[in-house]
């Protein structure tokens, strides 16, 4: 019952930056102010995955991860950082929120996969961001320039 309560409280009551501390674990997944946040919808690699560039390893986790710190860590003229706000859809076996996030009121995931940051995850977004998906690979952005595997056979492959 009270893990029911604390989902109901979170999804009521979104996690935003406003003035909080955000910090960058991968290409989908951060903390604010010590909450950990793993984006719904989208995979990235992860941070020790290499993907073949011109025939060359390329660093494609470290790169997914430096994509959304620029992203969060942007400021404007005045040197502000974007608001990020969350709303909490689960919470996952590791107790991190799955949070549909936006930036300034961008979808962050969008944003991700249309850069060719990350993949959507279909098994999960049901084809939420196959439209962003789909520009990224006719554009040849990011992953879709480059030989790479799919995140969650990555891992598979590597536990």
């Amino acid at each position: 019952m009270q893990r029911i309560l604390i989902f109901l409280f979170l999804l009521f009551f979104p996690v935003t930056s406003w003035a909080a501390e955000i910090s960058v674990h991968d290409g989908d997944t951060f903390k604010i102010d010590g909450v950990k946040i793993r984006l719904w919808g989208i995979d990235a690699p992860e941070m020790k995955q290499s993907c073949q560039k011109d025939e060359k390893p390329y660093a494609c986790g470290k790169a997914a991860k430096l994509a959304l710190e620029s992203f969060i860590n942007a400021r404007d003229e005045m040197g502000a950082r974007g608001e990020v706000a969350c709303q909490v859809l689960d919470i996952d076996r590791y107790k991190r929120k799955i949070a549909r996030c936006t930036l300034e009121g961008a979808d962050l995931g969008r944003m991700m996969v249309r850069l060719g940051y990350a993949v959507e995850y279909e098994q999960y977004s049901k084809g939420f961001y196959m439209d962003a998906q789909e520009e990224a690979v006719a554009a040849k952005r990011g992953l879709w320039a480059m030989e790479f595997q799919n995140p969650w056979d990555w891992r598979r492959a590597h536990r």
